[in-house]
């Protein structure tokens, strides 16, 4: 015959045992879940690899020229100054235009919804559980704080590790291609005008 401790042990295994399980079976969700979301929208890895060669930006001529006359071609290790996040950022002459293909980005990626905004981010190196504190609220656009977390935690950012993570959106690429192109035509007319400069004072 049971005794009334019996009884009371029965009982409260029948609560603690239950409870021990739900709490288990919860954190196991969450993390098949987080697991998921990883597999999903995979961190973009340091080194450039051929998921994302698809949406590289175009070499210039200047860079077919080099490898045409037997110079080293250095397209892919290429983190020329006017590409990166850094200066481009801080240049008000570059981005802090209504029209300017800076702002068009930042519009176009605020635009986007929450899944989209969030592979963007994660592309790029946003941890996803960071994700919701940048995505735009009451049209206030976060893009831009995006990148310049990222600028200064990584001074190397350049566009063309944006049009990989853009991959998949076409304005964004075209943009960054053709802002791409403007830098480097803008370098090479500096770097002709320093040579001439040069060459000149030779001869004086």
């Amino acid at each position: 015959m049971l005794n009334i401790q019996n009884i009371n042990q029965i009982s409260l295994s029948g609560i603690v045992f239950p409870i021990i399980g739900a709490v288990i079976l919860v954190i196991a969700i969450y993390y098949f879940i987080k697991w998921l979301r990883e597999k999903k929208c995979p961190k973009r890895p340091s080194s450039d690899t051929q998921a994302y060669e698809a949406v590289e930006l175009q070499p210039t001529q200047a860079d077919h020229k080099e490898s045409a006359e037997g110079k080293p071609n250095d397209q892919a290790e290429r983190k020329d100054e006017s590409t990166r996040i850094t200066p481009y950022l801080d240049n008000p002459e570059t981005h802090c235009t209504a029209d300017g293909p800076f702002e068009k980005i930042c519009d176009y990626v605020n635009g986007l919804k929450y899944d989209d905004f969030e592979k963007v981010c994660i592309r790029l190196g946003i941890g996803y559980l960071k994700v919701r504190q940048f995505y735009p609220h009451e049209n206030t656009g976060k893009f831009k704080s995006v990148l310049r977390t990222l600028a200064s935690e990584n001074p190397n950012l350049t566009l063309e590790d944006i049009a990989q993570a853009c991959e998949g959106h076409q304005f964004v690429v075209d943009l960054l291609r053709a802002e791409d192109k403007r830098l480097q035509k803008n370098k090479q007319i500096m770097d002709e005008e320093t040579v001439e400069v040069i060459h000149g004072n030779s001869c004086n």
